[in-house]
């Protein structure tokens, strides 16, 4: 579930080096910030994303992510239009902390898109457990309850009364939670109901990693566009 390429994490990189080489005099920080960018917005183009003024990650499609880059802390003005065209979507300032890991979503519908930063504080945890969290992107979807369920142990993670971006007013909606590594069933509930309206079966949770599973698409989407999930792994 993972759509990477590696020359976007090279161009991303030196995109973020070239933006604080101009903004900043001085020796690089030691403590640089991290940058995670996600396209989960389900019905849009093929998109360019600009940082700082600058073409920086061309022809990004849905559900495309960049790894990790790091760069100098400050402010950083990411944009994103149509592949070729410079009507902006989104036009976002974030401000990245010393030493902070972030990662980026473009969310939402086409003509609703946000980007939002999720600040990725994670540990690395010991080999036989994962960390943890869970995103909702999906912006048709009501309010909901998601368990993970290890297929070979008791171990369940229950998280409840979740919707779309509520981690964007419910800050500890983005915090980790440490479980046991293993194959796991996801599994969506409507609020009450002992059944579940979506499996997403078999995911593989390694050991000493941490994830972030979002929720992507549509609700009541078909195709490309239908629900589904992204599955980032932060630790490689």
């Amino acid at each position: 579930m993972i759509k990477r390429f590696s020359f976007l994490l090279v161009v991303l990189t030196a995109v973020l080096f070239s933006s604080c080489l101009k903004s900043n005099s001085g020796p690089a920080a030691p403590n640089p910030a991290g940058i995670f960018i996600v396209q989960a917005s389900p019905n849009a183009p093929v998109t360019d994303i600009y940082i700082n003024g600058q073409l920086s990650l061309p022809n990004i499609t849905y559900g495309t992510d960049t790894g990790y880059a790091y760069g100098t802390p400050g402010p950083y003005e990411l944009k994103i239009a149509e592949a070729g065209k410079t009507a902006y979507y989104v036009t976002k300032t974030f401000i990245l902390d010393t030493g902070t890991l972030y990662s980026i979503y473009f969310i939402d519908s086409v003509s609703k898109m946000k980007a939002v930063a999720v600040a990725d504080n994670f540990t690395i945890p010991d080999s036989d457990s994962v960390e943890v969290r869970y995103l909702d992107f999906c912006p048709d979807l009501t309010y909901h309850t998601i368990r993970f369920e290890n297929t070979a142990t008791s171990d369940v993670l229950e998280l409840t009364g979740r919707s779309f971006n509520d981690q964007s007013y419910d800050s500890y909606k983005s915090d980790f939670t440490t479980i046991k590594g293993g194959t796991y069933n996801i599994k969506l509930f409507m609020l009450g109901s002992g059944t579940p309206f979506k499996t997403f079966e078999n995911v593989q949770l390694l050991g000493s990693k941490a994830y972030t599973i979002y929720l992507k698409g549509f609700y009541n989407g078909t195709g490309t566009q239908a629900m589904g999930y992204g599955l980032i792994q932060h630790l490689l």
